[in-house]
C-alpha cells in the first residue's frame, strides 16, 4: 500500500523512505523503481544490469523520457541475454529519446551495420539512423509475427531504403521456404509491408499470390 501511494503521488520524500526500505530488505526491483520515481534514471540502469532487474526498470520508464544513452545500454543488455525483440524495441525508443534530446546524442555514434556505440565524433542523424538499423535488424533476429510486425511498422514510418531492403530480403528468403506455413507466412508480411510503404499496387500482387494459395490449400473455391 505504501508503495502504491509514492507511485500515485511520485512524493519524491516518500520514494526515499521507500528507497531505504527495499535497501534494507534486499529488494532490487524496489530499489529500481524508486530509482526512477527520484529521477536517478542512470543509477536505477546500473543497478538493474547487475540485478538482472531491467525489465523492471522498462517497465517504469514511460516512453522516450529517459536520456538517449539509457536506452542503449539497456537495448545492448537485451542484446546480450538474446532477447531480440526486445533488444528491437530499446533501439528504436533510443531513436526517440535521441530525437528529442539531440545534445543528449552528439557523442553516441554508430559502429558497423548494426550496432552503435559510445564515440566523440559523428552527426545525430547517424546515430538516429544505425538505432533504426538495429531496431530492424533484432526485431528480424527474433523473427517472431510480433517481432516482424514492428520491423514493418518501423520501415513503414522512417522510410530508410538500407532498413526496407533488410525486410524485403528477409522476407523473400521466408516466402521462398520450403515450409507452406512459413511461406505463407512470409507473403502475408510482404503484403503489410507493401501496405505500410504505401504501395498498393504490389500489395494487391501479393494478396492475389496469397488468394491463390489458400485455393491450392482447398480454404475457399472461387
Amino acid at each position: 500500500k505504501a508503495f502504491a501511494i509514492v507511485r500515485q503521488t511520485r512524493s519524491l520524500e516518500s520514494a526515499k523512505l521507500a528507497l531505504q526500505y527495499c535497501l534494507d530488505k534486499g529488494d532490487h526491483e524496489g530499489q529500481t523503481e524508486m530509482l526512477v520515481i527520484l529521477g536517478r534514471v542512470t543509477e536505477a540502469m546500473e543497478l538493474a544490469i547487475v540485478h538482472n532487474t531491467v525489465d523492471a526498470l522498462v517497465s517504469n520508464i514511460n516512453n522516450s523520457e529517459a536520456e538517449p544513452q539509457v536506452y542503449l545500454q539497456i537495448a545492448k543488455y537485451y542484446e546480450q541475454h538474446s532477447q531480440y525483440l526486445k533488444a528491437g524495441r530499446m533501439y528504436e525508443t533510443c531513436c526517440k529519446s535521441a530525437s528529442l534530446r539531440p545534445s543528449l546524442a552528439e557523442n553516441l555514434v554508430p559502429s558497423g551495420d548494426f550496432y552503435v556505440e559510445e564515440s566523440t565524433s559523428g552527426t545525430v542523424s547517424e546515430f538516429i539512423d544505425a538505432c533504426n538499423n538495429s531496431a530492424v535488424h533484432f526485431y528480424l533476429e527474433d523473427g517472431t509475427s510480433e517481432a516482424v510486425d514492428s520491423a514493418i511498422a518501423l520501415v513503414g514510418r522512417v522510410r530508410s531504403s538500407s532498413q526496407i531492403a533488410q525486410v524485403v530480403d528477409w522476407l523473400a528468403d521466408q516466402t521462398q521456404s520450403t515450409s507452406a506455413a512459413a511461406s505463407k507466412e512470409g507473403a502475408r508480411h510482404l503484403f503489410e509491408l507493401h501496405i505500410a510503404l504505401g504501395d498498393l499496387t504490389r500489395a494487391a500482387h501479393v494478396a492475389c499470390v496469397l488468394s491463390r494459395q489458400e485455393q491450392d490449400m482447398g480454404n475457399y473455391k472461387l
